[in-house]
């Protein structure tokens, strides 16, 4: 019973690890991206000081992006992001599978608009937590 034990705490101390180790690789390998925000409501009684941030690439206009493709809620995308003069990267496209040879945000479809045509996305990126009293000076920045 002692044996089993242990081997069950092990195991789940082992995928927590695995955890960390991978969110950790996607941090050190990764590219830097900048993206346009929109910062929104930095106080929660919850969870203390956040930000709450809308993506410029958040509401995507397919028609505008030259794509073809129709997608559904709740449905996994790529969007294709291209760098602008002043850094910031914008969407250029949108695919259903993964490309090659580009830089790209992996996402997923909120909402789709009346006209099948504007998507609402997700990308799991919207709020991001800071120091304890430094909400409002972030939110008038």
């Amino acid at each position: 019973m002692k044996i089993k034990f242990i081997i069950i705490i092990t195991l789940q101390v082992l995928l927590l690890i695995g955890l960390i180790a991978y969110k950790q690789h996607w941090v050190t390998t990764g590219e830097r991206i900048i993206l346009k925000t929109i910062p929104v409501d930095p106080r929660d009684i919850f969870r203390g000081d956040y930000v709450q941030l809308g993506y410029e690439i958040a509401n995507l206009d397919l028609d505008k992006l030259s794509v073809s493709e129709s997608f559904g809620n709740n449905e996994k995308l790529y969007v294709i992001l291209e760098k602008d003069a002043d850094d910031t990267y914008r969407a250029v496209s949108v695919n259903k599978l993964p490309p090659t040879g580009v830089i790209y945000i992996q996402g997923r479809v909120r909402q789709v608009g009346p006209k099948f045509r504007q998507l609402n996305v997700e990308y799991g990126i919207d709020s991001y937590f800071i120091e304890e009293g430094k909400g409002k000076a972030i939110e008038t920045a």
